[in-house]
């Protein structure tokens, strides 16, 4: 049975990892649908998903946490008692994992489902023995999908090269480009917040930058703690200088073994997970994206909304993001390109906050994500008008 204009919508949203972009994503995309939406969100019981609730504030949000030991079974476990003790309409898988918790939850298929894929598919990940394998499986997993949304175009290029997909799953496939509620960042960059220097004992004129993002080999904090060991024993950048990372876990420890062996350790300052990190990209005087790989980095579209200087690398999604606007772009998986970017920048921060300010205005229109939300409800009302949708609970 299909919904009528105006029917009450609940979403069923399965999340494994609650952090970073797919935290983002909802905080930015979720509050602009139309009121007649609510989600309740299965997820595992981290720190960052306490956060979601308020940071997708009007919307109505419910929160069901599972442990983190067998985060699978645990949260298909939820979802599946979930979708049988109240009627949803709709479940919202974000990512890959969490797409294949949907169909352990709902193996009959009673509730339509979409996914929205945060990621991207590497060699690395689909080329070893049992390659062939898991290409068939996500394969299936998507042809399982209703709709399948990816973030970019570079994200679609990568998704449709990686795996053989039917025709069928093909003609599901919508490309839904990330956004920002510029209202949303602006406000929480507005926010009172520590003086970064005064906390670490810096000169007001120290140049800062900042690195946001998981600790994990495709971010490329490795490149960068290579580059900065250039830039350092090249004495190319005069003036000291101090990389602000902003986040915790994954690889940490083995990076910060690594900068305390350079003897790197003085340019270097970790800070924990932040509810809003915007308050902090305004102290910077850059923020670096030495990237791999990325879908559609939403860091890099907050740093030119906010003004803020931004390296980035030219790596699939980022270069999507950063294509034709005034960024320092470096060469991908290349430390010595990564070094010239960050000297170009800290040589003449004057210049590139003056540009990265001027472009700032342009940012919000372009990043803006009132389309992004336009165009998700757009899929989800398609699902919802099939004609075996499960109609809303009276």
């Amino acid at each position: 049975m299909t919904h009528e204009e105006g029917d009450q919508i609940n979403i069923l949203n399965v999340i494994r990892y609650p952090i970073g972009g797919i935290r983002s994503y909802l905080k930015y995309t979720y509050p602009k649908l139309t009121t007649r939406y609510r989600t309740t969100i299965v997820t595992v019981n981290r720190p960052e998903a306490l956060l979601l609730p308020s940071g997708m504030t009007p919307l109505e949000v419910d929160l069901a946490l599972v442990s983190e030991r067998g985060p699978i079974w645990s949260l298909a476990w939820r979802a599946r008692t979930l979708l049988a003790g109240r009627r949803y309409q709709l479940v919202h898988a974000q990512g890959f994992t969490a797409a294949i918790v949907t169909l352990f939850a709902d193996p009959g298929h009673r509730v339509p489902r979409v996914v929205t894929l945060h990621e991207t598919l590497t060699p690395q990940h689909l080329g070893s023995l049992f390659g062939f394998g898991k290409r068939a499986f996500l394969a299936r997993v998507l042809g399982a999908m209703d709709s399948i949304v990816v973030v970019g175009e570079d994200a679609y290029a990568n998704l449709t090269e990686a795996l053989r997909l039917s025709p069928r799953t093909r003609s599901r496939i919508r490309i839904i480009r990330n956004g920002v509620s510029v209202q949303t960042l602006r406000a929480e960059a507005e926010q009172p917040t520590p003086n970064i220097r005064a906390q670490l004992g810096l000169d007001e004129g120290t140049p800062l930058v900042g690195f946001v993002g998981r600790f994990m080999p495709e971010k490329g904090f490795d490149l960068l703690i290579d580059a900065v060991g250039r830039i350092h024993g090249d004495r190319t950048v005069p003036a000291p200088f101090k990389v602000i990372a902003v986040n915790d876990g994954a690889f940490v420890r083995e990076y910060r073994h690594q900068i305390a062996e350079r003897g790197l350790a003085s340019l270097f300052a970790f800070v924990e997970t932040q509810p809003s990190v915007s308050p902090l990209v305004r102290q910077m005087n850059a923020i670096v994206m030495p990237s791999r790989r990325e879908a559609c980095p939403l860091v890099a579209m907050e740093a030119m909304i906010l003004g803020c200087p931004l390296i980035a690398s030219d790596c699939i999604g980022l270069r999507e993001v950063t294509r034709g606007r005034p960024v320092f772009q470096v060469q991908s998986g290349d430390s010595h390109s990564l070094a010239g970017g960050l000297a170009a920048c800290l040589n003449d921060p004057e210049r590139a906050l003056q540009q990265a300010r001027a472009y700032a205005t342009t940012a919000q229109a372009d990043f803006d994500s009132t389309r992004t939300a336009y165009e998700l409800e757009a899929a989800f009302a398609d699902v919802l008008r099939a004609p075996d949708a499960i109609s809303p609970k009276s």
